[in-house]
């Protein structure tokens, strides 16, 4: 035996404490005191299981058997856990593993004395919506009016729907290309509005007024290209002549107005308007007023769909609006003047 402890050699020792090899110490021997350390700086097995006292209380530094070493002693108190959980107080001196967690799912708190669990696995575009004293629900957002929503993979687009994408005005003829991402259209035609009347010179009597072209709208769905035809405006009577007639606006062959007819000089009834056909709204221009009256006066044009022309004290004065008849030609030059041009508009969704 080693007298590494100073022991007198008088000291009858019958069992061995150490057990020593070439390189140094190789083993204590610790005999079962059936108690834990009693005092600072000690250690001293009891049954299994070695203690050490820290000055204050003893405490285990090993657990004989794989015994779990609690939470207070700086364990877990566990032996074997969830594979693809996650450890979680119960108490404030205890842990429990929780249940198996979703992959790629989010987590959501158990509430004292429970682990944490996942949420089903999101899709898409979805989120966790909050519910009043419940658990949240993964879910998408629900599109509303004029909102849409396009779920795409780590990423939500609202976009408004319901705005125009585009607006194309032709004045002139030409051929309607849809814009891209257009999925339906607004088709809106106007014919061109009759010319007036010329002043009659003989009976002294302003011309007629020229009637406005009509005017017709649909909805186009899955919209292609079409061909546009713009109906010219009725020309404008010099005196004791009648004014040109309005001419047919079209889309394709999908929807029309006729135009506005001419108005005679002089005392007569005044154009009629052109009519909408084909559309899922269609008005009829308003005819042009008579002329005749005495002193030189004649008829107003007939309102279109966007307004009517202007007449002033027998002359020609403002702004004739599209579709709309032309005014009666007055004492002054005779000269009526021409009808409104026709129009179409497509407006893009």
């Amino acid at each position: 035996m080693l007298d590494i402890l100073g022991i007198p050699d008088a000291t009858s020792i019958t069992v061995a404490m150490f057990a020593g090899v070439a390189g140094g110490l190789d083993e204590v021997i610790f005999r079962n005191a059936a108690a834990n350390a009693s005092a600072t700086r000690r250690l001293r097995a009891n049954a299994a299981n070695l203690t050490w006292h820290d000055g204050t209380a003893a405490g285990r530094l090993f657990y004989a058997g794989g015994t779990d070493v609690p939470v207070a002693d700086g364990g877990t108190g566990l032996s074997s856990g969830t594979s693809g959980g996650i450890l979680a107080f119960d108490s404030t001196t205890s842990l429990v593993s929780s249940g198996l967690l979703t992959a790629n799912a989010l987590l959501r708190g158990g509430g004292a004395g429970a682990a944490p669990v996942a949420l089903a696995a999101a899709t898409n575009g979805q989120l966790p919506i909050g519910s009043t004293g419940a658990a949240p629900t993964i879910a998408a957002l629900t599109a509303g009016t004029g909102i849409a929503v396009t779920n795409a993979a780590g990423s939500i687009t609202l976009a408004v729907s319901g705005l125009p994408l585009a607006v194309q005005v032709f004045t002139a003829n030409g051929t309607y290309t849809p814009t891209t991402g257009a999925t339906v259209a607004i088709v809106e035609v106007i014919g061109s509005g009759g010319g007036g009347g010329g002043y009659s010179t003989g009976a002294g009597q302003g011309g007629s007024g020229g009637g406005a072209g009509g005017y017709a709208r649909l909805r186009y769905a899955s919209p292609a290209t079409q061909t546009v035809t713009i109906g010219a405006a009725g020309t404008a009577a010099t005196s004791n002549n009648t004014g040109g007639n309005g001419n047919t606006t079209s889309f394709g062959a999908l929807v029309s107005a006729t135009g506005g007819t001419g108005a005679a000089a002089g005392a007569s009834t005044g154009g009629s308007g052109g009519v909408g056909s084909s559309g899922a709204f269609n008005v009829a221009g308003g005819g042009g007023a008579g002329g005749g009256a005495t002193g030189g006066f004649g008829g107003l044009g007939g309102a279109g769909y966007f307004g009517g022309g202007v007449n002033v004290a027998g002359s020609v004065s403002g702004t004739v609006a599209y579709g709309a008849g032309g005014t009666w030609g007055g004492s002054g030059s005779g000269t009526s003047s021409a009808g409104g041009a026709g129009l179409c508009v497509v407006t893009e969704f």
